[in-house]
């Protein structure tokens, strides 16, 4: 190697080092201020958007995605990127495939280059044939049955979810109001939703399955007791009853008693006035008018008075 080609090899290297030195100290500068910012001022963490799985037809299988859920999954993605309307078209034409695709692209530019046409043909083709009069008249008749209170709110949510690709402007708490069978809780919603407008439809319901859990709480212990005041009073309406009985026998035992003297009394009178039995022929005692010797005397052998017997 020749002395011209070292000092170029030097100078090369002398260079390569210079920048990897450069490089360090740029990137230590930014440690260091991101490390002497202030609490306010954050790094921006960016994060890669989820892919959006592409819509054909209705589902076949698990894997397939409702048309529902793919318009829910395109929307958020939209407001993600910050899509204008045309860029928005452009996302959900290239997200489409098969039939869905054919569909939107068969009906011309007035079609594919609005984003809440594509929607609208979407949700009618490939939706469950609701449109929004249906939609809404289903929402407006739902009334809780035998769901719990979650069941009957993730229910009505549901409803709301698809109405709401067609009116953003639909409200729901008002209706989740008028729908749980419960009076009293009805009431209380009613009170919520004036009072507390701001409040979010998930927070109503979660006070709502509060305030039942604490009717129910209130509910028990008025039982309970009841159950105690019942216990109480029957146990003193039969001490009260033991006591009238006791009172009852102790006055039929002095009634009997009463009865016995009188009884005996009567016996006792009745065996002293009462005369001794006495032949009519003679008036003696001793005998009576049958066994009358008096009486044998005086009439012949063998004829008996008759008008004395």
């Amino acid at each position: 190697m020749s002395e011209d080609e070292a000092v170029t090899l030097l100078r090369e290297e002398v260079e390569r080092l210079a920048i990897i030195v450069k490089e360090q100290e740029e990137k230590m500068k930014k440690q260091d201020t991101v490390t002497n910012a202030p609490d306010s001022v954050k790094p921006v963490v960016m994060m890669n958007p989820r892919r959006v799985d592409r819509f054909r037809y209705r589902p076949t299988s698990s894997s397939d995605p409702l048309i529902t859920e793919w318009v829910s999954d395109v929307r958020t993605q939209a407001a993600y990127r910050k899509l204008n309307k045309t860029d928005f078209a452009v996302f959900m034409v290239d997200n489409l495939a098969g039939k869905a695709r054919q569909e939107i692209l068969g009906r011309g530019d007035s079609t594919s280059k609005d984003p809440e046409e594509i929607i609208k043909i979407l949700l009618k083709v490939f939706g469950d044939g609701d449109n929004l009069p249906m939609l809404q008249e289903r929402f407006y008749a739902y009334h809780q049955q035998e769901e719990d209170l979650i069941s009957c709110s993730l229910n009505m949510v549901e409803l709301y979810d698809k109405i709401i690709q067609h009116d953003a402007s639909f409200a729901l708490k008002g209706r989740f109001a008028e729908s749980v069978k419960d009076e009293g809780l009805r009431r209380e919603l009613r009170r919520l939703n004036i009072e507390s407008p701001a409040l979010k439809f998930f927070e109503l319901r979660d006070r709502a399955v509060h305030w039942l859990g604490r009717l129910v709480a209130d509910k028990k212990s008025t039982i309970n007791q009841e159950v105690e005041s019942a216990s109480l009073e029957a146990g003193n309406s039969t001490s009260d009853l033991l006591e009238v009985v006791k009172r009852q026998e102790a006055m039929i035992e002095k009634q009997q008693q009463q009865i016995d003297s009188i009884l005996s009394k009567s016996g006792n009178t009745t065996n002293k006035y009462r005369k001794p039995l006495q032949c009519w022929t003679c008036s003696s005692t001793n005998h009576i008018n049958r066994n009358c010797p008096q009486r044998r005397m005086e009439n012949p052998r063998g004829r008996d008075n008759t008008l004395n017997e």
